[in-house]
Formats: C-alpha cells, structure tokens, sequence
C-alpha cells in the first residue's frame, strides 16, 4: 500500500469530504430506497394525526424543543419517497459530522489517512444506523454535527487571548445540540478523549491544565443554562410526566448504577457494531487499551520522580472520566433510557480510544508521525467492515422487516375494501411487552405495525 501517494490525494480540495459522504451513502443506501417507516416514524409525522401544538408540547417537555420544531415542518410529508429525502439528508448530516471528526483529528497530527478511515469508522456505529434508519431522528445527525462545531470553537477559546467570544459561541452551539437530543451533544466528550489520548504523558499536567478548565467550563455553563430553562419550562407551564421521561428525577442508587452502566451500556457499547453483544470482543477491546495503557507507562518511567508519576496519573484519569461522562445525562436520570441511539459518545469515546491509544502502536511508531501500511491497512479493514455492518444491519432490522410488514397489511386492507368495501372501524392488537420478533435486538428490528 503506497500510503504515501493515497495521502497525497487526500489533500486535494473536496476529496476528503466526498470519500466521506461515499461511505455514509453505501453504509446506509437501503435505508435510502425502501418503503418503509419504523415505529415512531408514524408517531410523530403526518400519518400519526398529532397537532403541531401538541408535538411541540411533547418534545418541549422532553428537553428537545428545535427537534419538536423541525418535526413541525416535517408535517407536510405525506409519502414514503419524501420520508427517504429526510433520511438522505441524515446522511448529509453525518457526512459534515465525519469530516469534522477527519479536521479534529488532522488539526492533532493524526495522518491524513487513518484520521479519513476513523472518521468512517465512527459515523457507521450502531447509534448513527439508527439515526439514519428512523427518519424522524434527522435532528440527532444535525445535533451531532452541531457538537463538533462546539467544539472547535472550544479549541479556539482555549488558544485566544480573548476567550470569551468563542467560549459563548460553544456553548451556544452545545445548548442547540442539547434541544436537539441531548445524548449526541456529549460527543463533545468523547472527541476530547482524542487530543488527550495523543498527548505527551510526561507534561500533561502543565499542557493540559488551562485548556481543561476551558472545555469543562463551556460544557458545565451550557449544560447549566440549557438545564435550567427546561426546568423553568416545566414549572411555567406546569407539565405532567411520566417517571421515565420526568427531567426532575435524578437516580439515588449510585453503585446500582454504576453496576448496570459497565454490564448494559458499557458492555455493549464495546461491542462497537455487534449489536448482539459478546463478552470475547468486550475482552479484546479491553486489551487493546491495556495495551495502549501499558505503552503510555513505559514512557511514564522513562522520566524521572513523581513528577512523570503524577502527569502519567492524572492523564489517566481524564481519559477513565470521559468514558462514564459521555453517557453522563443518561447515568443522573432515574429511568435512563439505553436504545443504542442513545450511545453515540460513549461507543465513539471508546472507539478513539482504543483507535488511538492501541493502534499506535501496534504500528511501531507514534501515530502523528505515521505513515506506516499496516496502520493504514488496519484502519482500512476497520472502516470497510463498519460500512458493510451498517448497511447490513440497516437492511435486516430495519429496511427488509419494516417493507414486508408495511406491505403486507396494505395488501390485506385493499383486498378487505375490494372484496367488502371500506370498513367502519379496524381493530388493533396490541403484542405483549418484550421482544416482538426473532431478530429484534433493542430498537433494532422492532415490529411496527
């Protein structure tokens, strides 16, 4: 593999963000052309009836009131291909969200070529196959993007003399991407997790500590406003809610918590895109961040006195802290709700992670000055196997099922209407709670109809 010369092409203008919307588009092209609506696609749109009031209401009181808002345009559709249009423009959305992700990764000396597959890696994980795959959550891939905005304006506070205009400017950006789907704003997080990973672990403190402060300030400030007009909402207009989605219970059982993070959302997150989680690849990636870890100490001891201790320590503890903050606002609720759509920082912080701190070197050398093919080609492999898991995935739990479902009761009412006329009533039954069908695995394959 001529690393080299294929990276020399990626520096070409537009090329780097056309490879990326490629791969969006063949991760997710059945999702593209079926006829189909999943779920909530019936709920919240034209066919569900629901007043634009009342969904501005709902999603309001939900925390998302631009998702409520842009649903509110969206009520014009009326047909299956316009439900595709919105689904392609999901794709756009996360095709912008990549290249930023590609920028990040470029702008930390990450090579041209592994920042492309990693950027592709990330965007087919399976919380952004479902974004892509209910049509309504169009707004998650614009919050995703929204996200990584924030945070380059972060990275400008952090670098300017006047920090305050960019620092307002991100939290702007957070607090719009928290009305979005607050989960998808602490990719945030977990894109952090990058620059720290690949930094210098005998000065991290000294590095680190005035930048921190500065990224944690604007999250903390943003989350902080954002938390309190919802609350103010809620009280001003006196909303009712039911305990899972009531913003005003937090969790009391700490360590009940903590359990089920690291055996449900933590276990299956590392799984990355088995969706059918298996302890052997939570093993593996486990051991690719030991190894990462082990590496990173070995040049902690080449330094000398408590001084590297303390930097290797406090590096280490950054990095341990952003994997349960990137599931943060799920981890304080009461009744957290973990679908994989609500796992985009916490799968994309460990993918960088492991991405970074293993893969690096496994190569030989470290990663901002590597041009070596087998780094190359590891990143490839990865990313060409996320692109055929998405669109796999897609097309098994969402596009073939939810087809053959749609179909098949469109075709019993036409006969019944042929054969008797239209009816005066349809009858709906309602399946037991709990899984509906072989293949349903959380949201992915649920029945519908």
């Amino acid at each position: 593999m001529n690393v080299e010369r294929i990276e020399g092409a990626l520096g070409r203008k537009g090329v780097t963000p056309a490879l990326i919307f490629l791969a969006a588009l063949a991760a997710y092209f059945p999702a593209l052309h079926g006829y189909y609506l999943h779920t909530d696609d019936y709920l919240d749109t034209h066919w569900g009836g629901f007043s634009r009031d009342s969904i501005l209401l709902r999603y309001g009181a939900l925390g998302r009131p631009l998702t409520g808002f842009l649903l509110c345009l969206g009520s014009h559709i009326t047909s299956i291909a316009a439900m595709n249009a919105v689904r392609f423009g999901t794709v756009v959305e996360l095709s912008v969200f990549g290249w930023l992700i590609f920028r990040w990764l470029r702008m930390w000396r990450v090579s041209p070529l592994p920042a492309l597959m990693a950027s592709v890696m990330v965007l087919t994980l399976p919380p952004f196959q479902s974004y892509v795959a209910f049509a309504i959550l169009m707004p998650a891939g614009l919050a995703a993007a929204v996200a990584m905005a924030a945070l380059f304006q972060a990275y400008r506070a952090t670098r300017s003399r006047a920090p305050l205009g960019p620092g307002a400017f991100a939290m702007l950006l957070l607090m719009i991407s928290l009305c979005l789907y607050q989960p998808v704003a602490l990719l945030f997080l977990a894109m952090l997790a990058a620059p720290v990973v690949l930094s210098d672990s005998s000065s991290f403190i000294k590095d680190w500590r005035k930048p921190l402060l500065i990224y944690g300030t604007i999250l903390f400030s943003a989350m902080l406003v954002y938390y309190f007009l919802w609350r103010m909402w809620l009280l001003a207009y006196d909303v009712r809610m039911g305990p899972g989605y009531d913003a005003r219970s937090m969790v009391t059982d700490y360590a009940g918590r903590l359990l089920w993070f690291v055996t449900d959302p933590l276990f299956e997150a590392a799984n990355f895109w088995a969706i059918w989680p298996s302890p052997l690849i939570a093993v593996i990636t486990a051991l690719l961040v030991a190894i990462g870890i082990g590496a990173d100490f070995v040049e902690a001891c080449e330094g000398k006195g408590r001084s590297s201790a303390a930097n290797f320590a406090a590096k280490y503890a950054v990095v341990l802290l952003l994997v349960p903050a990137s599931y943060g606002i799920n981890l304080a609720s009461a009744a957290p709700s973990a679908e994989y759509r609500t796992y985009p920082a916490l799968s994309t912080v460990l993918l960088v992670v492991a991405l970074l701190w293993a893969c690096r070197r496994v190569s030989g050398s470290a990663l901002p000055r590597s041009r070596n093919a087998l780094l190359a080609g590891t990143f490839s492999m990865l990313a060409l196997a996320g692109i055929f898991e998405a669109h796999r995935t897609v097309d098994e739990y969402f596009v073939r099922p939810d087809t053959a479902e749609f179909e098949h009761v469109k075709a019993l009412i036409a006969n019944y209407v042929q054969a008797k006329g239209m009816p005066k009533s349809i009858h709906v039954i309602l399946l037991p709670l709990g899984r509906h069908s072989a293949l349903q695995r959380s949201e992915f394959g649920a029945m519908t109809l």
